[in-house]
């Protein structure tokens, strides 16, 4: 095996690395109420802790069962706590939007969760969105997901090509 591919494999096992780091740290978003859980009232605000401090220009919005925005007032900023109030009063799935950008290193972080409520009053039915199939689709991924699937997908072909230029290389 020559320098020029050694070289080459040692870039993409770096780029690789360094995806699946970045993707851990978009794992480690984490909120109130957690994600995919089941209230028995409406919250009165949606926090979420990122892994560094934010800047201010942090947004948070939350779409509410029937489909209008649940949101009240302006995002609040603290450090790595993220918030808003939620100005809503039906029964089913809370859709929660957010994006913010790091003030350490300037990473972006953006995805989207959901929570039920259940037990208090809901919308009509003409007004509820249509309910999809059950599941997620490949590019409803989170970033996390999706950069870590590719990392591992960039070291596999790396090491596939160590392996194919050690054995069908040039012999000395």
């Amino acid at each position: 095996m020559n320098a020029r591919v050694a070289r080459g494999v040692l870039v993409l096992c770096a780029a690789a690395i360094h995806l699946g780091l970045h993707g851990a740290a978009w794992a480690a978003v984490r909120s109130q109420p957690a994600a995919g859980s089941v209230q028995t009232t409406v919250p009165e605000r949606v926090t979420i802790a990122f892994p560094d401090p934010q800047a201010r220009s942090a947004r948070i919005e939350v779409t509410d069962p029937c489909g209008g925005r649940a949101d009240a007032g302006a995002t609040s900023v603290d450090g790595e706590r993220v918030s808003i109030d939620i100005d809503g009063t039906a029964s089913g799935r809370y859709i929660v939007r957010y994006a913010g950008v790091s003030s350490v290193d300037g990473s972006p972080t953006r995805g989207t969760f959901s929570f039920r409520v259940q037990g208090v009053e809901g919308c009509a039915a003409a007004d509820r969105p249509r309910e999809g199939r059950e599941g997620r689709g490949i590019w409803d991924l989170p970033k996390a997901d999706f950069a870590v699937a590719l990392g591992i997908a960039a070291l596999i072909g790396a090491l596939g090509g160590l392996v194919y230029a050690a054995i069908l290389g040039p012999k000395a």
